[in-house]
């Protein structure tokens, strides 16, 4: 064991001295991303007496922008000391107990990124809950459901997993604050899916990744979180149809990747995915992912579906939107989605299962289509999911307030 440290340390130090040896000349073509000028050689002038720091600081900005095998040097840097020393060297990561890894918002070096975040006050809860309920007020009054859904973060899950060096605020996430005080306040049918996943939790099946993808759940991590949305939205309608785990086959494999943006670490660290696979392929899936929203939302000619592609490309829709088709499936619902990638990264196709439409639209990208949307595709049901991580860029309560706005100049 004695070895195996010595001779990591002896790699640590060679990432970091023999890339010295190989200045890369198209330094200038590399920088072309970041949009900024390559640092030049510092001058040493007389004044480097009076500003020494100075001169240390532009040595290092040069050797950084202008060494060779940049992207070797930082991968061997970063697994030597995450093998070696145990740490990850990434401000938006936070490494916990047993190598999990939290993803952090902004970066841990900014207290106000360390979750959870600091509390509303109730000033700021009465205007999310007014907010949302322009949305609710306006689904409800054509008779449409309309569901609000919160996803806690991994921290909330899983708080005992967090580094004892930092000191965690008292209380809950403030999404689960909201969702707690709009089913004390309000009509919003608001499902807050914290409590169900605390509840699944084993000491041998993780719900979130450990390493892999620390931003977000794994796939046991979302069949628990689609189990209880299609049971909230089978109170709707109580013929809908949803997947059990009959209906899929359970495989737990190794995950190679363990560290984000690296191929491969030379500890095992036991993170796992949970592949489910349809039992009957035949049978599954029945719903048909026409082209996204920016191309073709018909599957067929542009232009022929409820929103031509071409007014999708005004708002430039190049991601974040999906449309699903269920020929088998003749209950004829429809479901209009807003949320992120805890829905269309894992369980969307799950719940395009159960309805003849789906229509998915990611907030962030474009919020003002969503009255547009609604009104054209004409759904059963709405909902509105947002997992905390990106609730402060996802919740603009500005924005949802045109809906308000139409109706008033209607």
């Amino acid at each position: 064991m004695k070895g195996h440290k010595i001779s990591l340390i002896i790699v640590f130090l060679a990432a970091l001295v023999l890339p010295l040896l190989f200045f890369n000349f198209d330094s200038e073509k590399i920088l072309q991303m970041e949009n900024r000028r390559v640092a030049q050689a510092p001058e040493l002038t007389p004044s480097v007496y009076l500003y020494p720091k100075a001169l240390v600081a532009d040595t290092e900005s040069y050797i950084n922008d202008n060494i060779g095998f940049r992207e070797f040097s930082a991968f061997a840097y970063q697994a030597a000391l995450y093998n070696g020393f145990d740490y990850y060297a990434d401000t938006h990561y936070l490494q916990g107990k047993d190598h999990n890894l939290f993803y952090l918002f902004s970066d841990k070096k900014n207290p106000e990124s360390l979750p959870p975040a600091p509390p509303h006050s109730e000033i700021e809860l009465l205007e999310c809950k007014n907010n949302l309920e322009i949305l609710n007020e306006y689904y409800t009054k054509q008779g449409i459901p309309f569901l609000f859904c919160t996803i806690p973060d991994k921290d909330e899950v899983y708080p005992e997993l967090y580094p004892d060096s930092v000191i965690r605020r008292p209380g809950v996430s403030r999404l689960t604050q909201i969702a707690a005080y709009l089913n004390q306040n309000s009509d919003i049918d608001t499902l807050d899916l914290a409590a169900s996943l605390r509840g699944k939790k084993s000491s041998t099946d993780m719900l979130y990744y450990k390493t892999f993808d620390p931003s977000h759940w794994n796939g046991y991590g979302a069949y628990i979180g689609y189990q209880n949305i299609m049971y909230r939205l089978k109170e709707y309608f109580p013929d809908l149809a949803i997947l059990d785990e009959s209906d899929f086959i359970v495989t737990k494999e190794q995950i190679e990747k363990t560290i984000p943006g690296f191929d491969f670490t030379f500890n095992d660290l036991g993170d796992v995915s949970y592949k489910y696979e349809y039992a009957d392929k035949a049978a599954h899936p029945s719903a048909v992912l026409a082209d996204s929203f920016g191309t073709n939302l018909s599957g067929s000619n542009p232009g022929e579906g409820p929103i031509s592609s071409e007014r999708y490309a005004e708002y430039g829709f190049d991601r974040g939107a999906y449309y699903f088709r269920n020929p088998n499936c003749d209950n004829g619902k429809k479901l209009l989605i807003f949320g992120d990638s805890y829905i269309s990264g894992f369980i969307l196709d799950y719940i395009a299962e159960s309805f003849s439409e789906v229509y998915f639209i990611e907030p962030n990208v474009h919020w003002g289509l969503a009255r547009e949307a609604s009104d054209s595709f004409a759904p059963d049901a709405v909902m509105y999911e947002i997992v905390d991580r990106v609730y402060p860029l996802n919740f603009q309560f500005v924005l949802l307030k045109q809906f308000g706005e139409m109706d008033s100049a209607d």
